[in-house]
C-alpha cells in the first residue's frame, strides 16, 4: 500500500501499519504541515528500498508467486511552476531497464483534455509536457476500471470540480508478466481523492524447450572466432557431438549478453534521437512568424 501526503511523521506511520495489519512500512517524513509518503507491505512479498525522496519511493520487490519487479510510488509537485520538476523525475527512474516497472501514484497532471470535467481548461502545454514526460520514460498507461475521475473539488457544489490526477503506468515488459491485472477506481466519500487498485493476476508461463539458432548478425563480431574456439578446445577428448553441444551452450550465453548490450544502445540512441526531434520541433515553432 501506497500512500501520498500523508502530512504525517514516520512514527505516525508505524502506528498506522499496526492498525491495518501491515508487517512493515517505510516512510518519508513530512516538512512542515505539507508532503509525507509511505509504503507498507506484508511479509508475503519482500521490498527492498532503491532509493526516495520526497515525491517518490521506489523499491525492488520479490514474491515466490512472480518474478521479481520494481514498483514506484509517486507524489507529482502540486505547484504549477514545479510541472517540469515532475516531469522530469520519471525520465530519471526510467533509466534503470533491468526490471519491470509499475509506477502508480498522484501526478497531479493529466494525459488529455477529458481528463477534467468543470473549472478552467486544462492548458495544453501542461498535458504536452506530462504526456512527452511519460513517452521518454517508455511508460504505457493502465486502463482504469470504474468512475473515470480520481479527484474532486466542491463535491458537494452543484458543479463540482473533477479531474483524474491519479494514474498507473508501467512498461512493456511487466504487462508481459501480468497481462490479466485490474486497475479500479475505488472511490472514497471521506477524501478529495480517490483510493486506487491495482489487482495483479500473473499466468504461469509454459516453459519450452529452446531451439538454438545461430544468427547471421554473429558473423559480424569480431569475438566470435574466440567463442567457438574456446567451446570446442575445452575437452579435446570429447566426441564430435559433445564438442558441438558445448560450442552451442556457449554461443547461447554469448548470444544473450550481445542481444542485451543491443538493445542498451538502441534504448539510448532512440532516446537522444527524440530528444532531437523535440529540440528541432520546438526551434520550428519559435521562429515561425
Amino acid at each position: 500500500m501506497f500512500l501520498c501526503e500523508t502530512l504525517v511523521h514516520a512514527n505516525k506511520i508505524a502506528e498506522i501499519r499496526i492498525k491495518l495489519g501491515f508487517d512493515v512500512a517505510f516512510a518519508v517524513d513530512r516538512i512542515g504541515r505539507s508532503g509525507g509518503l509511505a509504503l507498507l507491505w506484508r511479509n508475503r512479498v519482500n521490498c527492498r528500498i532503491i532509493n526516495y525522496s520526497q515525491n517518490f519511493i521506489n523499491v525492488e520487490v520479490c514474491s515466490e508467486k512472480w518474478c521479481t519487479c520494481r514498483f514506484t510510488g509517486f507524489y507529482g509537485f502540486p505547484e504549477q511552476d514545479r510541472r517540469r520538476d515532475s516531469w522530469n523525475l520519471p525520465r530519471s527512474l526510467a533509466q534503470d531497464i533491468t526490471l519491470p516497472w509499475c509506477i502508480m501514484g498522484d501526478f497531479n497532471d493529466m494525459l488529455f483534455a477529458e481528463d477534467k470535467r468543470g473549472g478552467s481548461e486544462q492548458p495544453q502545454w501542461l498535458i504536452r509536457g506530462f504526456r512527452e514526460a511519460v513517452q521518454d520514460s517508455y511508460l504505457i498507461d493502465l486502463p482504469m476500471e470504474g468512475y473515470p475521475y480520481t479527484w474532486t473539488k466542491g463535491r458537494r457544489a452543484p458543479n463540482p470540480t473533477e479531474e483524474r490526477l491519479d494514474r498507473a503506468f508501467a512498461t512493456q515488459n511487466w504487462l508481459d508478466e501480468f497481462p490479466h491485472y485490474k486497475f479500479i477506481n475505488a472511490i472514497s466519500d471521506s477524501s478529495d481523492h480517490s483510493h486506487i487498485l491495482l489487482h495483479l493476476v500473473h499466468v504461469q508461463k509454459e516453459i519450452k524447450a529452446r531451439i538454438f539458432k545461430f544468427e547471421n548478425a554473429w558473423l559480424e563480431e569480431p569475438n566470435l572466432t574466440e567463442v567457438v574456439k574456446e567451446g570446442w578446445n575445452r575437452e579435446p577428448h570429447n566426441s564430435l557431438l559433445a564438442k558441438i553441444h558445448t560450442c552451442t551452450e556457449d554461443l547461447e550465453v554469448w548470444g544473450r549478453r550481445s542481444d542485451q548490450d543491443l538493445k542498451k544502445l538502441l534504448l539510448n540512441f532512440v532516446k537522444r534521437w527524440n530528444k532531437t526531434v523535440i529540440t528541432a520541433v520546438n526551434y520550428v515553432f519559435k521562429n515561425i512568424k
